[in-house]
């Protein structure tokens, strides 16, 4: 990968993990005003409260595997599938850039979770 690529990349990922981090700010946010047990609509604010840390969760996810994208990146193992070792396909890396595995490996890893 090229140096310009290398910072294009940085530059993306960045991005994407700012944007996720104030994601899961707002969402703490609106968790934190918490609940009026008065209000008729109690249950849907507690469905909508579900819903926001189930988000949290999987931005937490998303921000980790881009902060392993970065440190991947800065390593010289951007790129590179961490599971078979083999380069993940452009493709992937164009549709989600911090992609840890290829699309084979993440079916695998897709099958035995199921």
């Amino acid at each position: 990968m090229s140096v310009k690529m290398r910072t294009l990349e940085r530059s993306e990922l960045s991005q994407s993990r700012n944007e996720a981090l104030n994601e899961v700010e707002h969402l703490r946010q609106e968790i934190m005003n918490g609940i009026d047990p008065e209000v008729d609509e109690a249950d849907e604010q507690i469905t909508e409260h579900e819903t926001a840390s189930i988000l949290i969760e999987m931005l937490e996810d998303k921000v980790k595997d881009i902060e392993s994208a970065l440190a991947a990146i800065e390593s010289g193992r951007y790129e590179i599938c961490e599971r078979c070792g083999k380069p993940i396909e452009s493709q992937r890396l164009a549709a989600k850039p911090y992609a840890r595995l290829c699309i084979s490996c993440q079916e695998q890893v897709e099958r035995l979770e199921m």
